[in-house]
Order: C-alpha cells, then sequence, then structure tokens
C-alpha cells in the first residue's frame, strides 16, 4: 500500500512485522488477506486523517469476519497459521475500532484464547505461530486481568510458559535487537502473565477491606503470600531491565493542558509501555501488600509510582499506536489516582479513543468522590 510510506515509524513497524510473515495460502486465503487490509487501512486511516480510509477499512473488515467465521467451521482450516493469524489481527482491528462498542475486542481475545487452547502450546512453539503469539500476548493476559473467566491466565500454565519465554517468535523485534533484550521482553510477559491469579483473589479482598467487611486471616495471609512472590519476582525483573540501559530524561512538557511542568522522556516507544506496565504491576501488588498488612510501608512509593506512570503518558502515548502501549499502565493509574488527576485522565481518554478505542472511557469507573488517591 502506497501510503504506508507516509506512516509514522511505530505504525510502520507494527504492519511491518506481519508483513514480514510468510504465508503459503498468501492471497488466496480471504480471511487473512482482508485482516491484513482493513488493519492496515485503518491505521493508515487515522495516521492520516482520511475517513474515507477508515470507511473502507470497516468494509473489508466486515467480509473478513465473515470469511474467518466459515474457516473455523471447517474440518481442518480452523487450525491454520493463516486462521490464527486472521483472528488476531481482526482483533487488533477492534482494539482500534471498536466496531460495535468498545469492549468488543474482548470477545475476539477469549475466542482466540479457545482456539489457542484447542490447537495446543506446540503449535505456538515457532515460526509464523510463534511470532504471532509474541505479538498478542499482551492482550491475551490484559483480558485475563480485567475480564476472568477462572482464577489463571492460560499463558501461565507451565506448558505455556515454556512457549512465550523460549519460543522462536523473534521476527516480532527489529534484527538489530541483541539477544538480552529479547529475554528481558519475554521474561516481562512471563512475570505479567502471573498477574491475573493475583487480581482474581486480591481485588474481592481488597474490595471487602474497603467496604469494613471481615476477611478470614488464612485468605489475607494466601493474597499478602501470592502478591510478595510476585513482587519478588518483578523486582528481579526490573534489576535486568535497568541492564538494557533505557535512561529516563526528564524534559519541559510540550502539552499546555498538562498538570506537570517537566514529564519523563521514554527513549523507545515500546520499552517505555514495559517499563509503566513494571510499574502498574507494583502498584497493585503493593496495594494489596499494604491492605493485607505486609510489614512494610510502600504508601511513598505508590505515590512515586502513580506520578512515574502519569509523567510518562505524554511521551509513551504520543502518535497513532501511543494509547496501545500505555493502556494498561494508565488504567491501573487511574485506580489509585486522586479525583483531579482521574479527570485529567478522563480528558486523555477522549482524545486517546479516536485512535485507540479501546480507552474509551465509559469502560472506566466514574472519578472517586473521597478525597482519597494521590495527587499530582
Amino acid at each position: 500500500m502506497a501510503q504506508t510510506r507516509l506512516a509514522s515509524k511505530d505504525v510502520s513497524a507494527f504492519l511491518g512485522f506481519f508483513g514480514r510473515l510468510r504465508f503459503e495460502e498468501f492471497g488466496t486465503a480471504a480471511a487473512l488477506d482482508g485482516a491484513i487490509c482493513s488493519l492496515s487501512l485503518h491505521l493508515m486511516g487515522k495516521e492520516l486523517a482520511d475517513d474515507s480510509l477508515v470507511a473502507r477499512s470497516r468494509t473489508v473488515y466486515g467480509w473478513s469476519l465473515g470469511a474467518l467465521q466459515k474457516t473455523l467451521r471447517h474440518p481442518t482450516k480452523w487450525k491454520t497459521s493463516e486462521t490464527f493469524c486472521s483472528a488476531v489481527l481482526l482483533c487488533f482491528f477492534e482494539l482500534f475500532a471498536g466496531t460495535t462498542s468498545a469492549e468488543t475486542w474482548l470477545q475476539h481475545a477469549q475466542g482466540i484464547a479457545t482456539l489457542m487452547e484447542q490447537r495446543g502450546p506446540a503449535a505456538h512453539a515457532q515460526g509464523n505461530d510463534a511470532a504471532i503469539l509474541f505479538s498478542f500476548r499482551g492482550i491475551l493476559i490484559m483480558s485475563s486481568l480485567f475480564f476472568p473467566t477462572s482464577d489463571k491466565c492460560f499463558l501461565a500454565q507451565p506448558e505455556w510458559r515454556k512457549v512465550i519465554y523460549n519460543g522462536q517468535g523473534q521476527s516480532i523485534y527489529t534484527p538489530e535487537a541483541p539477544g538480552f533484550s529479547m529475554q528481558v521482553v519475554n521474561s516481562f510477559f512471563v512475570c505479567l502473565a502471573d498477574m491475573p491469579e493475583v487480581m482474581w483473589w486480591g481485588y474481592p479482598v481488597r474490595q471487602a477491606l474497603l467496604a469494613g467487611r471481615r476477611v478470614s486471616p488464612k485468605r489475607l495471609q494466601h493474597v499478602a503470600e501470592l502478591a510478595a512472590a510476585n513482587h519478588e519476582r518483578f523486582a528481579a525483573w526490573y534489576e535486568d531491565f535497568k541492564k538494557l540501559g533505557v535512561e529516563l530524561k526528564e524534559v519541559p512538557s510540550k502539552d499546555p493542558s498538562s498538570p506537570y511542568q517537566v514529564v519523563l522522556e521514554h527513549p523507545v516507544g515500546w520499552l517505555g509501555s514495559m517499563h509503566m506496565g513494571y510499574w502498574a504491576s507494583m502498584l497493585i501488588l503493593q496495594e494489596l501488600m499494604l491492605q493485607c498488612e505486609w510489614p512494610v510501608d510502600y504508601r511513598e512509593s505508590q505515590k512515586e509510582l502513580v506520578q512515574n506512570i502519569l509523567r510518562s503518558v505524554e511521551s509513551v502515548g504520543s502518535g497513532t499506536m501511543g494509547p496501545f502501549r500505555l493502556g494498561y499502565s494508565i488504567r491501573i493509574a487511574y485506580e489509585f489516582a486522586s479525583v483531579e488527576a482521574q479527570q485529567w485522565i478522563i480528558s486523555l481518554l477522549d482524545k486517546f479513543s479516536k485512535r485507540y478505542a479501546a480507552t474509551d472511557k465509559n469502560s472506566y469507573p466514574s472519578p472517586r468522590v473521597d478525597a482519597q488517591g494521590y495527587s499530582f
């Protein structure tokens, strides 16, 4: 597509990743061809502010979705790499477009999780399938984290954990990315895949304690120990992350609506997304440890983590792909922010959702009515 030459670097890299995959049926599989075309048209339409491209993308999406549904009913084609990639691409389309609602992507993600479990871990261990999984594992984890159907994300199971850590999905990275960088990225997602279990057990306990209800000591101990174990693993991961030599800079804000005069600049967007994801995960874990009366006071650390995330939004959230990079972290920061900070986040969501439908403010709770939370 000629317009892709006009795309920003992050959009080009995202679409280029899928363009580098090689399929036997490429050009003859209606679902796959339509999925690639619809997502490319949509992102380019957003990038160039071209409503005609966005409209065409939705038409092609409808055709591709119909073809995918037909393929999934086929006795053998349902388990091919082409079908898997088509499903993932159409889920990405929903994340950005939100055809019927901002949460339609969730139905796609849950369907893809079922498809993957039926195909089995070995089918995703190498080649195109591993690369596609590596591009999509974060979305699968977010689906399990915010809309759980069981106490664990399936990617946290031992047989899947090996795939997301050791799988040969290296084509998602730029060719010059060193091996240690890939190891750090893979380790991050291994840690992140454990967070749905923490939320499954921890969120009801937190809500009960905040409401003044009694929670059994045994349950408190279980949540505290689960959170502490994950906290330790994330802390160990962060020591490796720091070895990548990514240096944050404090720079003057260029956004006149920002509450911060000085913000954090992340030199690489996808590394910034991981950094913010680490902060968000630590916010969750430390909150649970505080609620369960763990013998460490994390309140000052919590304030710093919230501010780190909010001060990073301007840098990591820039461009068409920006809201995609910070969806998880800004949602978690919102939970711990003061009403003033929450109102500012809502104003950001109004802008972000035009690029990335999954950040629609209607999927967020209303701003708090108390004086709690961390401010700017």
